[in-house]
C-alpha cells in the first residue's frame, strides 16, 4: 500500500512539474506576443495614412551627418558651436514626395525658398553665425487620437541640448479635440526637457477648425512657451495656393496642382505671412 502512495505522489510531482513547466513557457509565449503587437503599432506609424488633406509621413530618422561637418562636437547631430532651429510641423512645415507632390518642401510653396522654414532660416542667417536648419514632419503624433503621448519618441532623434529655437506648427490634423489641450501641453514638456536651452514658439492655426487654436494658445500659455497668432491668416483663402497653380519640384521641374488637398494648403503669400508672424515674435 505504502509503495503504491510513493508512486502516486511520485505521479503527481512529476506532473506538477511538466505542469509549470508549460506554463511558464505560455506565459513567456504571450509576453512576446506583447512586446510584438506593441512594436507592430509603432511601426505603423512611419506608414502613410488617408485624410480629407493630402496623407503625411511621420518621419523618424536623425539628423543627417552634413549638418555636423562644422563641428566635433555634436548632439543628435546639431553642433554644440552653431545657432540650431528645428521646425516640427506637418505638411505645411514639410511632406515627402508623393504622386501629387514633388519637392520635400512646406506643402504647396512654389520652390524651397518659399516655404515658410527657409524664410525663417534666411532670417536667421542674417543675424547669427553657423546657423543650422531642419524641418520635420510629426504627423504621426497628430494621428495618434487614443494615445498621443505614445508617439512623443519619434522626436528622439531631433531633440538636443544643443538646441536654440523650435517652432511648432501641429494640430490642423486633428478632428478629435477631446484630449487635444492636455496632449499638446505633454508635448511641448516633452520638448522642453528634451531640449532644455531652446526658445519654442507655437504656430497658431492655418486652418479655422472649431476651437482648436484656443486650444493650443491655452496649452503654451500652461507649459511657459510662447504663442504665434496667425489672427487673420487662419481660414483666410487670400492665403490658400488654389487648384491650378504651378509649382517646381526639386529639379527644376514645372507642375501644376490638381488635389484639391494641396491646393487649400498656403501658397507663398501664405507661406510668407507665417513667417513674418514667427520673425515678428523673434524680434521681440
Amino acid at each position: 500500500m505504502k509503495k503504491k502512495q510513493i508512486a502516486l505522489g511520485t505521479v503527481l510531482l512529476i506532473t506538477v512539474f511538466i505542469c509549470g513547466i508549460s506554463c511558464g513557457y505560455f506565459l513567456f509565449k504571450s509576453s512576446n506576443v506583447s512586446v510584438s503587437q506593441t512594436s507592430s503599432v509603432q511601426s505603423s506609424e512611419n506608414t502613410t495614412y488617408s485624410l480629407t488633406v493630402p496623407s503625411e509621413e511621420s518621419e523618424t530618422a536623425v539628423i543627417t551627418t552634413t549638418i555636423t561637418e562644422q563641428s566635433t562636437l555634436t548632439d543628435n547631430g546639431w553642433p554644440a558651436d552653431g545657432y540650431n532651429y528645428l521646425a516640427i510641423g506637418n505638411s505645411i512645415t514639410k511632406h515627402n514626395i508623393t504622386s501629387y507632390w514633388w519637392n520635400e518642401i512646406g506643402m504647396a510653396a512654389s520652390d524651397e525658398d518659399h516655404d515658410y522654414f527657409h524664410v525663417v532660416l534666411k532670417y536667421l542667417e542674417k543675424n547669427n553665425e553657423n546657423v543650422n536648419g531642419l524641418a520635420c514632419n510629426l504627423y504621426g503624433w497628430e494621428s495618434q487620437s487614443q494615445d498621443r503621448d505614445g508617439a512623443l519618441y519619434l522626436l528622439d532623434g531631433y531633440l538636443s541640448p544643443n538646441l536654440d529655437l523650435i517652432t511648432i506648427q501641429l494640430g490642423e490634423n486633428v478632428d478629435d479635440l477631446s484630449t487635444f489641450q492636455s496632449d499638446f501641453l505633454s508635448l511641448l514638456l516633452y520638448i522642453k526637457d528634451n531640449a532644455p536651452n531652446a526658445r519654442i514658439l507655437v504656430v497658431g492655426d492655418f486652418w479655422d477648425r472649431e476651437n482648436r487654436n484656443e486650444l493650443k494658445e491655452t496649452a503654451a500659455k500652461e507649459a511657459n512657451v510662447e504663442f504665434v497668432s496667425l489672427k487673420g491668416i487662419t481660414g483666410n483663402k487670400a492665403y490658400y495656393r488654389g487648384l491650378g497653380s504651378w509649382v517646381y519640384d526639386s529639379e527644376g521641374n514645372l507642375h501644376e496642382i490638381e488635389h484639391e488637398g494641396v491646393a487649400i494648403h498656403p501658397g507663398d503669400a501664405g507661406m510668407k505671412a507665417i513667417a513674418d508672424r514667427i520673425i515678428d515674435t523673434l524680434a521681440e
